[in-house]
């Protein structure tokens, strides 16, 4: 999996298990997937999982957002998500640190 950070609030009721991981399907476009887990005793509706794809120096490369495959997760319940690269010529594959993706749970 790669190693990547987070950008979340200390009160965060919906965290990142595992992921994201990277699958290069074909040479026209990857996904980027995981699991997340509702850790709080309420259940969760909506909520959306931001990516950013950045370089080996921090700059920008890509970023998408898509819900998990559940759209309302009960209290420690997971889901799976995935999201879609379009990349033909390769250009993000090329350059892509997974060190440096970061991520955003919002809810």
């Amino acid at each position: 999996m790669a190693s990547c950070s987070s950008i979340f609030s200390p009160d965060q009721k919906i965290i990142m298990i595992d992921g994201p991981g990277v699958l290069w399907p074909t040479d026209e476009y990857f996904y980027i997937g995981g699991h997340v887990q509702n850790v709080s005793d309420q259940t969760i509706r909506y909520i959306e999982i931001s990516i950013y794809l950045r370089d080996s120096q921090g700059f920008p490369l890509a970023s998408r957002k898509t819900q998990p495959d559940e759209e309302i997760l009960a209290p420690g319940q997971i889901s799976y998500w995935s999201i879609l690269f379009y990349d033909p010529d390769q250009a993000i594959r090329d350059k892509i640190d997974l060190s440096k993706l970061t991520y955003k749970i919002s809810y």
